[in-house]
């Protein structure tokens, strides 16, 4: 009955051992599960932290292209300008402007009368004929 009581208490004993063994382990690879997801927590707040910073910087990117694209733009259309400016002062008609300088018929009409040889009375003169112009003589 002893050596029963023996073989049983010595058989319990190398159960539990690789049960304690495993029980070790499965504590181990618990902190180490917790220890990931607290990682893992952290690199997803660091990735919406960087998609937010992503968007932020594309928007800003269009809004710098935009402005680069409208400047090029005037920036020709500037020089389109002063050039049609220089012609209709060298004595350039409206449809020459035109012409040459790919102008709408009014832009090319108004740089030629702003800038053409043929200026209309200065500015003083025709404030001096408007305001002879404008008077009246009569009843109400």
């Amino acid at each position: 009955m002893n050596a029963l009581l023996f073989l049983s208490t010595g058989l319990t004993i190398l159960v539990l051992i690789p049960c304690f063994i495993i029980l070790a382990r499965l504590a181990t690879l618990q902190g180490q599960a917790k220890t990931q997801r607290e990682q893992l927590d952290r690199i997803e707040v660091s990735i919406h932290a960087l998609a937010d910073m992503h968007d932020g910087m594309q928007k800003r990117i269009d809004q710098l292209a935009t402005d680069v694209l409208q400047r090029e733009i005037y920036q020709n259309a500037d020089d389109r300008h002063e050039n049609a400016i220089k012609d209709a002062r060298a004595g350039c008609d409206v449809s020459m402007l035109v012409h040459r300088h790919g102008l709408s018929t009014d832009e090319a009409a108004l740089i030629h009368a702003l800038h053409g040889k043929h200026q209309p009375v200065s500015l003083i003169d025709a404030e001096m004929e408007d305001s002879s112009s404008n008077t009246w003589s009569g009843d109400i």
